[in-house]
């Protein structure tokens, strides 16, 4: 009988009684990602570069984040030194914004011959120690020298001041003096609403917006991480530690562990597992955990989407080109 069916459906599927709980449909990224690790069987990571050794494996935020390198590099290229050379670069926390930009930079240093100056504002506790940065910068002008300036963590607070206002002065010098700069502004993890609001909030802040420009060509937002893109960051790193293969159920365990949620903690994880022993040059899915019992726990969890993969014995082959 119909109806009976459907109860026995139900029972097979209802997780007290089943071993394998209900039938679990995968997030769309974890599953395009699995697919394109049993398909293609190696990743050419030249296909999925950014810019420098920045990766992503999402098609969207790739082409996003390259068209914007390129909207930076173009000035670079022209020697259109204007008042709006500043660009605004915000993200979710840990998809890597300091990193595309300290590649962004180096591309920008090795093709046009312009000098790099980071400045970090996590490691500068005072006013003073920011505004001798600054004046670092103004020296290297004066001597002839074309910047690309990236501040970290623009929007935190030395004391009860934001640090917008300090850059007030600094951000009218291609506008008054003619300067050949590129300022780069990355905002600490806030949405650009927040991040804008906050700028407006403080006493010269609305001037130092307009001259941050709010056209959408002056800012830079880096997509949140998806499943295929950690993958991508993990087989980077990775092939950088010498690993030049990789089990896919490995690859995988840096899309499913809730532990692995940044690009920073994917790349120490990799630096962890280059240290224990394995076959040579090769990634192992259990060398991922410390604690056989988590390794147990981890597969039993996900299951449906590690065993196709462990049942193919799928190796991949990481390669730059």
């Amino acid at each position: 009988m119909p109806w009976l069916r459907e109860i026995w459906t139900w029972l097979k599927n209802f997780p007290l009684l089943s071993p394998r709980g209900p039938k679990v449909v995968l997030a769309s990224d974890l599953q395009e990602i699995s697919d394109y690790l049993r398909q293609e069987r190696q990743i050419l990571l030249a296909e999925f570069r950014a810019v420098g050794r920045y990766f992503r494996f999402d098609k969207g935020a790739l082409g996003y984040l390259r068209e914007a390198r390129n909207r930076v590099l173009r000035i670079a290229k022209d020697g259109i030194w204007k008042e709006k050379n500043n660009f605004l670069v915000w993200s979710p926390p840990g998809a890597g914004k300091t990193t595309y930009v300290t590649e962004l930079a180096k591309e920008a240093q090795d093709q046009f011959a312009l000098t790099h100056k980071p400045i970090d504002l996590k490691h500068l506790t005072t006013r003073e120690e920011i505004e001798r940065n600054i004046k670092e910068c103004s020296d290297l002008l004066h001597n002839g020298k074309s910047l690309l300036v990236s501040v970290d963590e623009w929007d935190r607070t030395i004391g009860a001041q934001q640090v917008f206002d300090i850059f007030h002065g600094p951000l009218e010098w291609n506008e008054k003096e003619g300067r050949k700069i590129i300022w780069i502004f990355i905002g600490s993890g806030r949405s650009k609403d927040a991040l804008v609001q906050l700028i407006n909030e403080s006493p010269k802040g609305p001037d130092v917006y307009r001259r941050l420009g709010d056209e959408p060509e002056y800012h830079i937002s880096i997509p949140a991480l998806t499943a295929g893109d950690k993958v991508i960051i993990a087989a980077a790193k990775a092939l950088e530690l010498g690993f030049a293969r990789a089990q896919a159920t490995a690859l995988m365990v840096f899309a499913l562990d809730p532990k692995l949620p940044t690009s920073s903690a994917i790349e120490n994880r990799v630096r962890q597992i280059s240290k224990r022993p394995t076959e040579p040059g090769k990634l192992i899915f259990r060398d991922h955990f410390l604690e056989l019992d988590r390794w147990a726990h981890f597969y039993d969890t996900h299951e449906e989407i590690l065993k196709p993969l462990e049942k193919g014995d799928i190796d991949i082959m990481v390669q730059l080109h």
